[in-house]
């Protein structure tokens, strides 16, 4: 494989991974702010502080395994 397909691959590849991971974080983060009851700064402050990066792994196993 030539040198720049190889760079290409390293640079593309882990940054179209934090883009999705940041559409599932977003995603998770607007449906708890929803749950939540209150001022807006308030909302935001409690679904931060409930959210885990297992629930993010949870929604993405959920959203592949539906293709």
């Amino acid at each position: 494989m030539p040198r720049s397909a190889m760079v290409l691959l390293m640079v593309v590849l882990p940054g179209g991974l934090l883009i999705v991971t940041a559409w599932l974080l977003a995603g998770l983060l607007a449906d708890r702010m929803r749950e939540e009851q209150g001022p807006h700064g308030r909302r935001l402050v409690r679904a931060v502080a409930t959210l885990s990066w297992r629930d993010v792994w949870t929604v993405a196993k959920l959203k592949t395994s539906r293709r």
